[in-house]
């Protein structure tokens, strides 16, 4: 573990069981493997846990929140999404071939203020 440790520093201790399971055909828990990170290298682990996430406060000036997604744009397709940042509740959901068409994105807009 150590050997593996000093390859892989940044490493967390899932990704490491994984790594353990998968190449070397060691099985440890998480929690075991926490113990000895946290022997080996206290501060790798201290830093570490700085990088979590932090709670904040969501501030929106709007009453719609929108999102768009060039995620499946290799696809040819795109989404985008008008969400409620109150209530949680989801205006539209669209795919289209492009979500940079601003009179689109104003038709959906109106469409959905006509709804509420």
């Amino acid at each position: 573990v150590n050997k593996l440790y000093s390859t892989y520093s940044t490493m967390g201790a899932r990704d490491m069981v994984v790594l353990l399971r998968q190449e070397h055909h060691i099985k440890i828990s998480q929690p075991n493997l926490l113990k000895i990170f946290q022997e080996v290298e206290p501060e790798k682990v201290r830093g570490r846990k700085g990088a979590r996430f932090k709670r904040s406060r969501f501030y929106s000036a709007s009453v719609l929140s929108f999102d768009q997604h060039d995620k499946w744009k290799r696809f040819g397709l795109w989404l985008h999404l008008a969400i409620d940042p109150y209530t949680g509740y989801l205006h539209w959901q669209k795919i289209w071939w492009t979500n940079r068409n601003t009179a689109l994105v104003t038709g959906y807009y109106l469409e959905a203020v006509r709804k509420i």
